[in-house]
């Protein structure tokens, strides 16, 4: 096996592993847009419409596929920008 095919399998073998985790929304500290929401008191289509047209002030999100997931450490620092009406 050449080192090529063998960093491919070494990082196939690590997405197997870590792809579940993170769309189920319970594992590693990622959330779902709901669990976001939860967490805000925001709407669900506050972050959704935001991401659809660009708004700059929304945390950082992943895209796999359809689905989104955010970090709670990147919800947490977001809203901490945003407390006391600072933007």
């Amino acid at each position: 096996m050449s080192i090529d095919q063998h960093i491919r399998a070494c990082v196939r073998d690590e997405i197997r592993r870590t792809l579940p985790k993170l769309l189920s929304g319970d594992g590693g500290g990622f959330l779902t847009t709901a669990q976001v929401s939860d967490l805000t008191g925001l709407s669900v289509p506050f972050f959704e419409i935001g991401r659809t047209k660009g708004h700059l002030d929304q945390p950082t999100h992943f895209k796999i596929g359809r689905n989104v997931r955010y970090r709670r450490e990147d919800v947490l620092a977001w809203l901490e920008k945003r407390r006391g009406g600072a933007q």
